[in-house]
């Protein structure tokens, strides 16, 4: 039973992935205006064989219409998502980087308290005396 269920799924998997890749050159061949297909139509008198040609519009598939414009949208959006994650990015790492400075800000006060003669080293590398860091 889960065999016959598990290859209808990829039969269908399969089938929506063909239409998918069918539609996207017709996507990329279609650029939402309309188009023109021209027809022959001929007439047979018995005589002799008269054809005529007829140009009728034809408007754009409204599947690729919607997909272009979709992908369109998606490639203008996404520099501004970037900058986005860029951004909350940047704040989170100077964040974290304040949260340590404040952590080792904490440590050295309480070392100093414990031992008001010695000395530490600040969060920029240079030696400070504890009297100094307790005031």
């Amino acid at each position: 039973m889960n065999l016959e269920r598990s290859e209808k799924l990829m039969k269908a998997t399969m089938l929506v992935l063909g239409l998918f890749l069918a539609a996207t050159p017709a996507m990329s061949q279609q650029s939402g205006t309309t188009q023109a297909e021209t027809k022959t139509h001929c007439d047979d008198d018995g005589i002799s064989l008269n054809c005529t040609a007829t140009t009728e519009a034809v408007p754009p598939d409204p599947l690729a219409v919607f997909l272009k414009n979709w992908s369109t949208r998606q490639r203008q959006n996404a520099p501004q998502a970037q900058d986005q994650l860029l951004a909350d990015a940047i704040k989170a790492l100077m964040a974290e980087e304040q949260k340590q400075r404040d952590n080792k800000a904490t440590v050295d006060l309480l070392y100093c308290r414990q031992n008001p003669k010695g000395s530490i080293t600040d969060y920029d590398g240079k030696p400070k005396a504890c009297a100094d860091v307790i005031e």
